[in-house]
């Protein structure tokens, strides 16, 4: 999809359309974007922060919800597919940049882990990242809104923020 307009018309790479009752913009990370390049306006920006995990090969027996030390932000260590998953990270970016696990966030993460497990030498069998849509509300990113909101357009409706466990909810509302 490269553009949508107010009408319900959505227009695909190759210059094809079609006409829609109505176009929900769900594009996540690419929301604002896909509005910007179809030149409409909307009263949201977004945040886009960047959370990185590592899978440890350890097998974990219990699920841990932990305070970083000297910050007043939490980290999981979960029990996954018979290893360890360590997350998450608050990185701001953009979409032009890759969206990577970076070495700060690696030692970050591992760093925070090794204060609650002092005997434990982790290996890092894998590592991944995902973007967070947020909406912009605050300069630290560790400290944005982790809220949603809705803005209709003509036909389009676009959906900013949010997170994982509301997404039922906010799925009950958009329909």
């Amino acid at each position: 999809v490269r553009k949508i307009t107010r009408d319900g018309k959505l227009i695909l790479e190759k210059g094809s359309t079609s006409q829609y009752d109505r176009i929900i913009n769900v594009a996540g990370p690419w929301a604002q974007t896909l509005l910007e390049d179809s030149g409409l306006d909307s009263p949201y920006k977004l945040d886009l922060v960047r959370g990185s995990h590592l899978v440890l090969k350890k097998a974990c027996d219990q699920a841990y919800l932990l305070e970083v030390p000297e910050e007043k932000r939490i980290f999981f260590v979960l029990p996954w597919k018979g290893h360890t998953l360590l997350g998450t990270t608050e990185v701001r970016q953009s979409l032009e940049e890759p969206i990577v696990c970076s070495e700060e966030e690696k030692q970050y993460l591992i760093q925070a882990y090794l204060h609650y497990f002092p005997d434990e030498s982790p290996e890092v069998i894998e590592e991944f990242a995902g973007l967070r849509p947020l909406i912009y509300s605050a300069d630290d990113p560790r400290k944005a809104t982790r809220e949603y909101a809705l803005h209709k357009e003509g036909r389009i409706l676009t959906i900013f923020g949010g997170k994982w466990t509301t997404a039922m909810a906010l799925a009950d509302k958009v329909l």
